[in-house]
């Protein structure tokens, strides 16, 4: 079976959308819930789900690190690692449901989109970012937002983090990315690193805030966590699985 974790706050409007894709593809649900309501499913829902309730540090970044650590030794073959909010938009619906359609064919790493990033993705940093005001349960793309300077990385920018904290060397200055924060990966993949490679990275985010700039770094950076660095470009044609029309 495969599980389908989701990093929930709120947006109770698209749980039967992701109870309808477990029912079709037998996804079982883990649902992770970051905010101070209850999440109630109805009772003729068929499918095997769990709910945990987590403390609202780290955003889904957080959530899907702890899966995965108190999860080490009984992961399911594949895990699919999705936002709550993942039919809020257009582009991140897309992505959303092409994950949800073919998470069960993934050989590695499976995102709807997937490139080699550039000198500027290298370069890249957020010291300050215009949030969603979260005072409400029905955020939209389009809901205010307020400028925000975040709490820096351990290192910066992107590209040396990257470096520092999944040891890939990028003397090329690329490395491969996916977007959204919606991927599925194989059991096989998360244990090419060690249990303490992941314990070490969700410290990062064991703050009680939102506006760590690691968080963005994570997002764009989930390709070198999970899979081996410094391999040759047949280990990354082999593991990488994405729509090839993008």
């Amino acid at each position: 079976m495969t599980d389908l974790v989701i990093a929930y706050y709120n947006e109770s409007e698209y749980i039967n959308t992701f109870i309808e894709y477990a029912n079709k593809y037998n996804y079982f649900i883990h649902i992770y819930n970051k905010s101070d309501n209850n999440i109630k499913l109805t009772d003729n829902v068929s499918v095997n789900y769990k709910i945990h309730k987590l403390d609202n540090i780290g955003q889904a970044t957080h959530t899907y690190l702890y899966h995965i650590i108190q999860n080490y030794n009984n992961l399911s073959n594949i895990t699919i690692f999705m936002l709550g909010s993942a039919f809020r938009d257009k582009s991140k619906s897309e992505k959303a449901h092409w994950l949800l359609n073919n998470a069960n064919n993934c050989k590695g790493f499976s995102a709807k989109r997937i490139w080699l990033s550039d000198i500027d993705d290298y370069n890249w940093e957020l010291p300050y970012y215009d949030i969603l005001k979260y005072n409400h349960s029905h955020l939209k793309e389009n809901s205010s937002r307020i400028k925000t300077k975040m709490i820096r990385a351990n290192t910066i920018p992107l590209g040396k983090w990257i470096e520092k904290n999944t040891f890939f060397n990028l003397s090329n200055k690329s490395f491969y990315r996916s977007s959204k924060c919606m991927f599925a990966v194989t059991k096989d993949v998360i244990l090419q690193k060690p249990k303490s490679f992941y314990i070490n990275l969700i410290k990062q985010l064991e703050f009680d805030t939102r506006n760590l700039e690691v968080i963005h770094f994570f997002e764009r950076s989930w390709i070198c966590v999970f899979l081996k660095p410094n391999e040759n470009s047949d280990y990354y044609k082999e593991n990488l699985h994405h729509d090839t029309e993008n």
